[in-house]
């Protein structure tokens, strides 16, 4: 890996636990019976051979490529761990183009003619951990999500795939279709940070971040966690305002104009307008804190959004939800509400009207505050930043 590589990969946003330790095993690479694992350096070697031999079966028939490639997917798995996460492979483009593919296809055909429900219940299907029976989801899921995560080229190669949107799309459906069943296990929460880390690191790069635009995917999901709060699934929520965090703190013109095409804000500001007064503070605050997010993200790119919350329900909705904590009593810090005021003061230095202060205002001052006079009129001004100019640049 290059060290540009390398100091783009460390800068990628983490979801906590995504490192493979405590995932579930794969099938193992058949080695001769009683002699000793090889090293690193003999597992990629040997790995270049077999992916040699693969690529001379290009044209038998599809069902024989695919399989040849999942027995390949061991192989690459065992020489990547025991590299401590250095690849030592030549053909590792080509092995991700393929293997992205491969993912890609077996989404599609999960996904493919069945209701929204149904579609869910295939996805999650295909990516569980089942034992040794039927695992080429898993051992395709787990070696894709090693693969975004080597270099800029090879994150490249899998976005060429139409994953990054497919991806998305399976993260609309598990976030806003709840699991049926009750019980959880480890290996469900070690899918769903592989999951998770696959799309942080597609949003880590811009070849990455264009792929998640070519349908109506992001405008769904960002709408999603405005209005369908009381019927989301809890299990996914962290995940999903995760995903979107970095999707807006990526700072793309593309994305920007996306959200506007989309008339995801101002959508967004309608939702959780309907639906501040009913439900919890602390669950208003989250949601309004997403949106915002975006809008303060953009800015430096582009006021576009800013200027929809201001000219749309923004600043209505909230003085409505900051309403619904008067007379709350808080047993313990909540951080939406911090979170939401560090907004709030943020907003005070881009918007595009100064404030206007009066000499007749009888409202308590703190000590020592005095206005600039005018000598053009009866008014003063407070503003700051972009605001004193008049507008946002």
């Amino acid at each position: 890996m290059e060290a540009e590589d390398v100091s783009r990969a460390e800068d990628r946003a983490e979801y906590p636990g995504s490192k493979t330790e405590g995932q579930p095993d794969v099938a193992q690479p058949d080695f001769p019976h009683g002699r000793q694992s090889p090293g690193p350096t003999a597992l990629w070697e040997m790995l270049e051979r077999k992916f040699l031999e693969y690529q001379k079966l290009a044209h038998g028939s599809p069902a024989e490529h695919q399989q040849s490639l999942l027995n390949l997917l061991p192989l690459f798995l065992k020489a990547w761990e025991n590299s401590v996460g250095i690849v030592c492979f030549p053909s590792l483009q080509r092995l991700a183009e393929d293997t992205s593919n491969h993912l890609a296809r077996e989404i599609q055909k999960a996904l493919v003619g069945k209701p929204a429900e149904q579609a869910r219940e295939a996805a999650g299907q295909l990516l569980r951990w089942k034992g040794d029976v039927d695992q080429d989801g898993y051992l395709l899921l787990k070696s894709v999500f090693v693969l975004t995560g080597t270099n800029s080229e090879t994150l490249g190669r899998v976005a060429e795939s139409g994953l990054p949107a497919l991806l998305l799309q399976c993260l609309y459906l598990f976030f806003v279709f709840p699991l049926e069943k009750d019980e959880l296990f480890e290996s469900d929460v070690q899918v769903q940070r592989m999951f998770v880390q696959m799309l942080l690191n597609i949003c880590s790069e811009p070849q990455g971040l264009e792929r998640l635009l070519s349908g109506n995917e992001l405008q769904s999901l960002v709408i999603a966690t405005t209005c369908l709060r009381e019927h989301s699934c809890c299990f996914w929520k962290e995940p999903t305002f995760c995903v979107l965090r970095a999707i807006s703190k990526a700072h793309n013109l593309g994305i920007i104009q996306y959200l506007q095409a989309m008339d995801c804000i101002k959508l967004s500001l309608q939702n959780l307008s309907k639906l501040a007064d009913s439900l919890p503070a602390p669950e208003v605050s989250e949601a309004v804190n997403l949106i915002l997010g975006f809008v303060k993200d953009s800015y430096p790119v582009s006021s576009a959004l800013f200027l929809e919350f201001e000219n749309g329900e923004g600043y209505p909705l909230l003085l409505k939800v900051l309403l619904r904590y008067d007379g709350l009593t808080q047993s313990e810090v909540d951080p939406h509400l911090e979170e939401l005021l560090d907004l709030v003061v943020w907003l005070t230095t881009c918007g595009r009207s100064e404030l206007k202060v009066f000499d007749s205002v009888t409202y308590p001052q703190l000590e020592g505050f005095k206005f600039h006079h005018e000598a053009s009129g009866g008014s003063s001004s407070v503003s700051g930043g972009p605001a004193a100019a008049g507008t946002g640049p």
